[in-house]
């Protein structure tokens, strides 16, 4: 579902129970651990932009999509990530407690020490 909202904090406003609790912690791991983001609303859904690298997440109908612009690392954390499906540039969830946030933070770190 795409939204309408101008801010990221307007879109995580939408939100309701664990998807809102799943967007508030996907914002604080993209800030914790990728230096020099710019947030931004983009193709409906909270976007971060460092340098040409996109990194985005989003609350779709069936689930919560994390989007990274480094397929090869992701697919390589493929079995740390926990309960996920993977897609050509995503990781996708249904539930937070599925999401291994951890192994999520190693990820986008090594993906900007490339």
């Amino acid at each position: 579902m795409q939204s309408d909202a101008t801010t990221v904090d307007e879109y995580i406003d939408e939100l309701e129970g664990e998807r809102k609790e799943a967007a508030k912690r996907l914002r604080q791991v993209l800030i914790e651990n990728i230096p020099d983001l710019y947030e931004s609303m983009d193709y409906g859904m909270p976007t971060y932009r460092r340098g040409d690298e996109l990194y985005a997440f989003a609350s779709r109908k069936q689930h919560v999509s994390l989007y990274v612009p480094d397929t090869y690392v992701m697919r390589a954390y493929a079995d740390e990530l926990g309960k996920v499906e993977l897609g050509k540039n995503c990781v996708r969830f249904r539930h937070l407690e599925d999401l291994d946030m951890e192994a999520v933070s190693r990820m986008l770190r090594e993906m900007t020490e490339g």
